[in-house]
């Protein structure tokens, strides 16, 4: 049996953080119809908010994404993209899909571009099994950070959050 030198050494040690992953690489369409590849976007922060026009949390989280795409649109437009992406939507085909998401964001006068998966890969890709999920993808394409859920203080995180990866060293 080892000995240990004080009750300290029997508590469970906490794991070390783990190191970013890359984020999957993805091409989707926007509603325009001009895709998007994630991998196009390195060297950019890139804040990726998945989203339904069914989805309640999503609903009440949209407006402070849009709020947040203003800012980096307003501060810093050469540094940071946001990227509205529309999963799991329920309609009989691709087109009426695309009419239903249209119309949400024009309705709520949302100009943010927003994305368009009609599989489930995306998801499945970056582990997202609820929605609303937001995540903040550093310029060397790594997964900085992941909100999960609706939260009133995201306007803020996503701000703070962003200005620490723009005063990071490349």
């Amino acid at each position: 049996l080892d000995q240990v030198e004080s009750l300290e050494d029997m508590l469970p040690q906490p794991e070390p953080e783990p190191a970013s992953k890359l984020a999957p690489d993805f091409t989707l369409p926007q509603l325009d119809g001009l895709e998007v590849s994630l991998s196009e976007l390195r060297g950019k922060i890139v804040v990726l908010d998945f989203w339904a026009t069914w989805c309640g949390p999503c609903k009440r989280g949209l407006p402070l994404v849009q709020k947040f795409a203003d800012w980096a649109e307003a501060n810093h437009a050469d540094y940071i993209v946001v990227y509205a992406v529309n999963v799991w939507e329920r309609g009989s085909s691709q087109s009426a899909i695309d009419q239903m998401v249209e119309a949400f964001w024009t309705k709520n006068k949302f100009t943010m571009p927003t994305l368009i998966s009609y599989s489930r890969k995306i998801t499945q890709d970056y582990g997202v099994t609820g929605i609303p999920v937001t995540v903040m993808i550093d310029r060397d394409g790594k997964v900085a950070k992941q909100h999960r859920g609706y939260s009133p203080a995201l306007f803020d995180q996503l701000k703070a959050e962003a200005e620490t990866l723009l005063n990071a060293k490349p």
